[in-house]
């Protein structure tokens, strides 16, 4: 795990050429919440807004670090995403408040791509799901991308009751979870 000595590794990322078109991609970097807050000083000193976040393979399990990233002191405006990629990671009971929080504190109405696949969401995607309501802060989302996760009836049972109101939503991956055939209603 890379702490805050890797500030120089952290600035070759948040300075290439990606970085300078809105796209930070910090896939596979294992940080933890002091890597983390190295990365939101230097994107605070930016003037490029970040809006395509790739943290994916980044947290095991997510730090609270990746949430200090979303908001006005962690250099990553919410409100500017359009894509944030937090597959491959775990998430614990912990991890999905704090991205609730995150959502919501946030306001991440931009955002059109969230990418959750093989992120070990099984119950508690029951905790995160009414941010999929009208007003929950996910009301834009394009495509989502649940795939390989443990998804069980109930989770999306709640889950289409709320996209039912999602006017945008027109893509929901949900590959390799083990759902029943049985009727979601």
């Amino acid at each position: 795990v890379l702490g805050g000595c890797w500030a120089k590794v952290a600035k070759l990322q948040v300075d290439s050429s990606e970085a300078r078109n809105g796209t930070l991609n910090l896939n596979s970097q294992n940080l933890d919440d002091a890597g983390a807050q190295c990365i939101a000083d230097i994107l605070s000193r930016r003037p490029q807004a970040v809006t395509s976040l790739h943290l994916s393979a980044t947290f095991t399990p997510i730090s609270r670090g990746v949430f200090g990233l979303l908001g006005k002191k962690g250099g990553v405006n919410p409100a500017n995403l359009t894509l944030l990629n937090l597959s491959s990671n775990v998430f614990t009971e912990h991890d999905v408040s704090h991205f609730v929080k995150a959502v919501e504190r946030g306001g991440m109405r931009n955002l059109r791509r969230l990418i959750l696949h093989d992120a070990r969401l099984g119950s508690q995607f029951c905790r995160m799901v009414h941010l999929f309501r009208p007003v929950g802060g996910l009301d834009n989302l394009v495509r989502l991308d649940l795939s390989g996760n443990d998804l069980d009836k109930e989770a999306l049972r709640l889950f289409t009751k709320y996209a039912a109101w999602m006017c945008a939503l027109r893509v929901v991956e949900i590959q390799r979870n083990e759902i029943p055939f049985a009727k979601l209603h």
